[in-house]
């Protein structure tokens, strides 16, 4: 299977499956593309994702998202124990169905399910009745203001230790230096979901070496 890529000048991955109806704009950081180069990425079989561990980032928690169905998130579907515990100013910020999470043509997909307060990819709104978002390994999403990191789990193979070599390269050629806010400018050298800055929420974005 072939997919396509495009990196902005933050070192944002953003797949996509058409070439002929690219992204206008990174998913995360919202900076809008003018000539970066397009990618055609062919997809390892022997990397087999296995499944996906979402961390809320307040409490380090996490959720494991299977391959095999849809997930349906929120305070009455799956992770009703930690998101009803979830308060701001003593009210329920997750709705009961708030996203979903779906793993297809070999990526895992976030949609919107008619939230009250949302959910964002990066600093990007979803929209229930658009298009899903593709989730990145290593990505921030945010549902409603809490912010979570997707981790993209993969099983061994007899691979593994090429593979494994081939993610260290990748990895180190694109760790991540710092954070910045989008809005103010202030970095930072720890993720948090509210910038210390200028006080707004869902505004931080990677900055890659």
């Amino acid at each position: 299977m072939k997919q396509f890529n495009i990196i902005c000048e933050n070192g944002h991955d953003n797949h996509f499956f058409d070439k002929d109806d690219p992204p206008v704009s990174c998913s995360v950081c919202s900076i809008a593309f003018e000539d970066e180069r397009v990618i055609e990425v062919e997809i390892v079989d022997n990397k087999e994702i296995t499944g996906l561990t979402i961390i809320y980032q307040i409490t380090q928690e996490r959720l494991e998202i299977s391959t095999l169905h849809k997930v349906i998130l929120g305070r009455e579907y799956f992770g009703a124990e930690m998101f009803s515990k979830i308060l701001y100013n003593g009210n329920k910020v997750i709705s009961r169905k708030h996203c979903s999470i779906e793993f297809r043509d070999g990526n895992f997909y976030l949609l919107d399910e008619g939230s009250k307060n949302g959910t964002f990819y990066g600093v990007n709104k979803l929209d229930c009745k658009n298009a899903s978002q593709i989730i990145e390994d290593k990505g921030i999403f945010y549902i409603g203001e809490e912010a979570f990191i997707a981790q993209v789990n993969y099983k061994e193979t007899e691979l593994g230790s090429e593979i494994d070599n081939i993610d260290s390269n990748t990895e180190t050629s694109k760790k991540i230096k710092k954070y910045k806010c989008k809005k103010c400018g202030k970095e930072s050298d720890e993720f948090v979901s509210k910038c210390s800055g200028c006080g707004f929420k869902n505004t931080l974005i990677e900055v890659y070496e």
